[in-house]
């Protein structure tokens, strides 16, 4: 009985450990691949296929299709640097075929960007200067397109980046002009963005993987709409192979405050591990507690012969 009593002690451990190694480091369903924007749910303050209303909501990826749009420029944008990224359109009923035609001109008719083509982007070189301008999308399909600040990060892995913006909302490259991040293994590695701002806002992470032709580009990677002044979002693939973590995110930041203020904001960015279970670590556990149980077993038989 008491033999018994030892052996059922040593199964219950064991199926004990073995529950515990199939739990993922980072508490996912391992058979859970969507993005953590998905986990999370459709985001309140944000919809990627609404049109925009003001000059600040084409800071954000948005769909657009066959539109013309006149917006205000806020006066804390004047000499501001701006650029687009889109990606494809269906059908372009001007140039024929997978192209689209986009411009945006301002109230002197200088045009701040105007692209015919399947894929790309691009910043002025000069601030932008203007009261208001006119956004056209001529495509019969859809296609994404998001303004960015002209910006260029410093060694992104070993320092804080600082951001400093006055408005509404803001959208930057996450890796800098350069729009590439490299030195960790995009296979088994996602990068976790650390965020601290002097001013509760809201985040939000885009993807911009250009590598990816005719991808479903500008989707919305991680989120989160409670303003708050601290929080992380993470920027990973699981099990989509072929998308390339360190390639064009960007970083949005929309302020539900006074957007006359200026608002400073710190990230900085940190390599992890996809979830991991700790098999060796089990296992050796598991085997203490076999020499452990074996030990009182043979402990046991000597007194009972004695």
């Amino acid at each position: 009985m008491k033999y018994l009593k030892l052996y059922s002690v040593f199964i219950c451990a064991m199926i004990l450990i073995v529950t515990l190694s199939v739990i993922p480091v980072y508490g996912d369903d391992v058979n859970d691949t969507r993005l953590p924007a998905q986990r999370k749910g459709p985001p309140e303050f944000y919809d990627r296929y609404e049109a925009p209303r003001t000059f600040e909501d084409m800071f954000f990826s948005r769909n657009y299709r066959e539109s013309a749009f006149n917006f205000t420029v806020p006066h804390y944008l004047n000499n501001t640097y701006i650029g687009s990224v889109f990606r494809w359109a269906e059908e372009d009923r001007l140039n024929g075929g997978h192209y689209c035609h986009i411009t945006l001109v301002d109230d002197k008719g200088k045009f701040w960007s105007n692209t015919s083509h399947y894929a790309g982007g691009g910043t002025s070189n000069e601030p932008l200067k203007a009261e208001w301008v006119n956004f056209q999308v001529n495509t019969s399909g859809s296609t994404e397109f998001m303004l960015i600040e002209r910006m260029a990060w410093d060694d992104l892995f070993n320092k804080k980046q600082r951001i400093e913006f006055t408005g509404a909302a803001r959208t930057y490259n996450l890796f800098g002009m350069g729009g590439w991040v490299e030195g960790f293994d995009e296979e088994q590695q996602f990068i976790r963005v650390h965020l601290e701002s002097d001013k509760p806002l809201r985040y939000y992470i885009f993807e911009d993987d250009r590598w990816q032709v005719l991808s479903d580009i500008g989707r919305l990677v991680d989120y989160e709409e409670t303003p708050t002044t601290k929080t992380y979002l993470d920027i990973r693939n699981d099990k989509r192979p072929g998308w390339l973590v360190g390639s064009f995110p960007f970083l949005t930041l929309s302020n539900p405050g006074d957007p006359n203020e200026t608002v400073n904001v710190e990230f900085h960015l940190e390599v992890l591990d996809y979830k991991s279970f700790n098999i060796p670590v089990i296992l050796a556990v598991g085997a203490i507690f076999g020499v452990i149980i074996g030990g009182l077993i043979w402990k046991y038989k000597k007194v009972n012969r004695s």
